[in-house]
């Protein structure tokens, strides 16, 4: 009798154990899916959802891939993670936007921001200069942060690299330690 309910504790622990692995392992794959979580000042940190990348327009927040080149720049100067495979900008400007590189931004002549010379630690960052008008299916990406590592830098994106477009739900502000939810 003992050994029977012994067997029948050790099988409902095993039973209850896989049950809430595989709860477990579908949320993260669920999660991984559909959001993605932002930790660089570069945009609001927090957790984004992630949605079609359909009907993009200047203003929206996207997720896009990164040509190896760069990421292996980005890595090495510890601006990413080694395990990062894309990054989340807002759209900048879009078709027909003329981009003017000096040592400032300018779109369609307005002005963005100036370009710093140098990185926070103290190294030279490299610059796209000149002007550009960005055709179909061509997109500058911004940071809301002037010393996002963005377009300025990387270049133009193409649309077949914008992965997702992403919406922010929830924040913490580290200064404040507020918590926002945009649900």
């Amino acid at each position: 009798m003992y050994r029977k309910k012994k067997d029948s504790l050790l099988l409902s622990v095993i039973f209850n154990f896989t049950t809430l692995l595989a709860i477990a392992l579908c949320i993260t794959f669920y999660i991984k899916k559909n959001y993605v979580y932002n930790v660089t000042p570069s945009i609001q940190k927090g957790l984004y959802k992630i949605y079609k990348a359909e009907n993009i327009k200047k203003g929206d927040i996207v997720t896009f891939t990164i040509p190896e080149a760069l990421k292996k720049f980005m890595v090495d100067r510890n601006y990413v993670s080694s395990k990062v495979d894309g990054l989340i900008k807002r759209i900048g400007a879009v078709e027909g936007d003329t981009i003017t590189l000096t040592d400032e931004l300018r779109i369609n002549g307005e002005f963005i921001k100036k370009l710093p010379i140098y990185d926070t630690q103290g190294r030279v960052l490299p610059k796209m200069q000149g002007e550009y008008t960005l055709k179909k299916g061509e997109y500058f990406m911004l940071g809301d942060n002037p010393l996002s590592f963005d377009s300025c830098y990387i270049g133009i994106i193409s649309e077949d690299k914008i992965l997702h477009k992403a919406v922010l739900i929830f924040s913490v502000e580290e200064k404040n330690e507020t918590i926002s939810y945009n649900l």
